[in-house]
């Protein structure tokens, strides 16, 4: 791996190195949220099942309500639980009191601990909403497939679709209450770990599942004996589950055919026979995304609250639905067009959002860089935003100006019109039925800190540029904080030939805190010189102390190697990484010298929270419980 070869080509950092402790952001909000509620519910003396249907209430039972019963409500709002985890996490507040300062986390208030205890009852049960919506939708999948199988009009081929369905949705079923092995993704801590309600460092937070069926012995000369789920992370489930991609499990191969239609949504097309969506506009210039998930039915966004740019009509993107959970089915055959459509994958646009501080603009702080009266560019720096990752389509659909794929609004069935490599032979069709199909763009988000990173104009809009100084400045970090090159992605920004910025952010759970020392720390200048200097290393070249010029070193490659710039996660960009760019050498020799005297950054300024009491801090504080 790039880890071990790094290590056997500088033994001296492997055996007698100064090694840093690895690091971790105290000052993320969802990691201190998680631990507070760790305490909170550590307090609580009445014994909780392991299955989550035991929580719930299961009455009526073709229309259970599933909330909390009422032993557990009681419990959760014990005045002595709340005096007891508020004790215990005034112990961690304190000793987190340098950290908590209003520069490093803005979201922190004196009061915020007694307002997060008084919440976590709120927010325990809203975390079991996630398996609320699976179990009702599938309890409906249940009921509508017994319905078809039970009704005299309906066609043979019709029932023996449902027959599948039905016996699919009871495995589903059995699954989602059936929870004891603590290796289940519905065993009850394990679960509240994977919603970020405790902390689960080794569970991806909010992940995508997909529901794999038994196998037929006919198609893969083996049964398996029941169906499973499988979790990944959200960016990852985006693709890997897309619309009728292909997942390969236990040397077995299944096309995903459907998604799980969330109950509110199921609702909404029964009324008005469409999903429910939102939309969102992307600046062309920064790539900053306005999506209206908080008020879909909302005015027009015509200006960009990043970099103030105008945002033309065409850059919206409509019909963009959240994407929870999705169904597969044994694949029978595979063509050379699934396999070719496999490869090329899916078109992923990337954008991100900041979210609202204290007076309702977006909270971030924003650094100039300078030397000797010289602009070298900005970077703007976030503990707080929203990373959207949507999918617009197969790379290989016929009209790019086109998003989104056809599905059956009802039952969720992808449908295979406009699938490149679609072959009718090939498909285990879906029930028929007269609903209209309708197209939607999948997406997935979640909150991560992030720092967008605007070279000098001279290197923005050049792609060969921006993807060698990308990489460059990526491995450097890596390398500089010593976190491993899965802990942070970087992709640029917008999409297409021209990209401008550069985002960069920590994509491990929790966050490495490795950001923000760029932004807050004192000596951010001289980080930035050692993360240049360091890239100029990793792209083969030697500083000479005589002259202070930066030559090509002995050793070397001719535009790229996995010694330098080359990585797994950058494959796609491998022909457009070139470390002899000419203007990308010579921007980081320049960033170098940034740590000199005369460097110049704006102060971050962190926006001040109202008080709790207050009716704005009222109000914020009932957000939180959304």
């Amino acid at each position: 791996s790039p880890h071990d070869q790094w290590f056997f080509a500088n033994e001296v950092e492997m055996v007698h190195g100064d090694v840093q402790v690895p690091t971790i952001d105290l000052t993320n909000r969802e990691l201190f949220d998680s631990h507070i509620q760790a305490i909170w519910l550590s307090c609580i003396r009445k014994e909780l099942p392991t299955n989550i249907i035991e929580l719930l209430a299961q009455e009526p039972h073709d229309n259970p309500s599933l909330s909390l019963k009422p032993e557990y409500r009681e419990a959760f709002s014990s005045e002595s639980v709340t005096k007891e985890a508020l004790a215990l996490a005034r112990v961690i507040e304190n000793r987190l009191a340098a950290e908590l300062q209003s520069q490093r986390a803005p979201w922190y208030t004196r009061d915020y601990v007694e307002a997060l205890i008084a919440s976590a009852p709120a927010a325990f049960d809203a975390a079991l909403d996630r398996w609320r919506n699976l179990y009702a939708a599938t309890l409906k999948q249940l009921n509508d497939a017994h319905r078809i199988v039970q009704s005299a009009g309906s066609q043979k081929k019709d029932r023996d679709v449902a027959s599948r369905t039905y016996a699919d949705a009871k495995e589903q079923i059995d699954v989602l209450v059936n929870a004891n092995n603590k290796n289940s993704d519905f065993y009850l801590y394990r679960y509240l770990a994977s919603q970020g309600f405790l902390p689960g460092y080794s569970f991806p937070r909010l992940p995508v599942v997909a529901w794999i069926p038994k196998t037929h012995p006919r198609i893969s000369g083996a049964l398996r004996k029941s169906g499973t789920m499988i979790s990944r992370p959200r960016f990852l489930a985006l693709s890997e589950f897309g619309p009728r991609s292909l997942i390969y499990h236990e040397g077995r191969t299944f096309r995903v055919n459907r998604i799980k239609i969330r109950a509110t949504s199921a609702e909404h097309v029964a009324a008005a026979g469409r999903l429910g969506t939102i939309t969102a506009y992307i600046c062309e210039q920064c790539g900053y995304g306005h999506f209206n998930d908080e008020a879909p039915d909302g005015d027009a966004i015509n200006t960009c609250v990043h970099c103030g740019n105008v945002l033309a009509p065409e850059t919206s993107i409509q019909e963009l639905y959240r994407i929870d959970a999705v169904e597969a089915q044994q694949a029978e055959r595979i063509s050379v067009r699934d396999e070719e459509r496999q490869r090329q994958g899916f078109d992923i646009l990337t954008s991100y959002s900041f979210m609202p501080g204290a007076d309702g603009s977006p909270g971030f702080a924003r650094v100039r860089l300078e030397h000797d009266g010289e602009s070298l560019g900005s970077f703007t720096y976030s503990t707080a935003a929203k990373i959207w990752r949507v999918n617009k389509g197969w790379r290989r659909r016929k009209d790019h100006g086109i998003y989104g794929f056809y599905i059956n609004p009802l039952s969720g069935w992808w449908s295979s019109d406009g699938d490149p490599s679609s072959d009718p032979e090939n498909e285990s069709a879906p029930p028929a039925d007269t609903v209209q199909k309708q197209r939607i763009v999948p997406y997935v988000s979640d909150f991560r800190n992030i720092l967008i990173f605007s070279p000098t104009a001279s290197l923005q809009g050049n792609r060969e540029t921006m993807c060698t100084l990308k990489s460059a400045l990526l491995r450097s970090m890596e390398q500089v904080f010593q976190v491993e090159s899965a802990e942070l992605a970087a992709e640029l920004l917008p999409e297409g030939e021209c990209p401008r910025n550069i985002l960069v952010y920590e994509a491990s759970e929790g966050g490495a805190g490795v950001l923000g020392r760029l932004a807050m720390d004192q000596d951010r200048a001289k980080v930035l010189s050692e993360i240049a200097r360091r890239a100029l290393a990793l792209m083969h070249y030697e500083n000479d102390p005589a002259t202070n010029a930066w030559n090509e070193a002995e050793r070397h490659c001719e535009a790229g190697c996995y010694q330098c710039l080359l990585s797994y996660y950058n494959q796609p960009e491998h022909d457009k990484i070139n470390r002899r760019n000419t203007e990308v050498k010579a921007y980081l020799e320049r960033l170098i010298r940034i740590e000199d005297p005369d460097f110049v950054a704006d102060a971050p300024q962190a926006p001040t929270l109202p008080d709790d009491a207050s009716p704005l801090g009222a109000f914020l504080a009932a957000l939180r419980l959304r």
